[in-house]
């Protein structure tokens, strides 16, 4: 069984497995809390998703699915396309990947959180340009 190695900024860690497919429940005001405002970016995470870690980013129209995969304390980041809505702009893109870079650790708390603790998160509004 594929298993990662989460670290919550505390210090604290527990193993996920890649092929689970458990689900949460909620009530719809909790479905898709947003993590992040950044310069007209949102960023937000589904209360019932799955694995790997990864955020859904908005900005005006369009939108984009990021993955954050960690091998050997290496960030790599995966952009997928959300089906029936237009991918983020190659710029665009570009900026809300150095954001979430530079906010990794705080979304995989944000995450673990979320799916693992299941308690709820505070949006933070970021205003200075990474």
């Amino acid at each position: 069984m594929n298993s990662s190695r989460i670290v919550i900024s505390d210090g604290t860690y527990f193993y996920t497995s890649h092929t689970s497919k458990a689900r949460t429940t909620c009530t719809d005001e909790l479905l898709m809390p947003k993590i992040y405002e950044y310069l007209g970016y949102v960023l937000f995470i589904y209360t019932d998703d799955h694995m790997p870690i990864h955020v859904h980013v908005q900005y005006a129209e369009y939108e984009s699915k990021v993955e954050l995969h960690f091998e050997d304390e290496v960030l790599t980041l995966k952009v997928r396309k959300i089906r029936g809505v237009k991918l983020l702009p190659a710029s665009n893109q570009k900026e809300i990947n150095r954001f979430i870079e530079n906010y990794a650790q705080g979304i995989v708390d944000k995450w673990v959180k979320i799916h693992v603790l299941k308690t709820k998160v505070k949006n933070e509004k970021i205003t200075k340009k990474m």
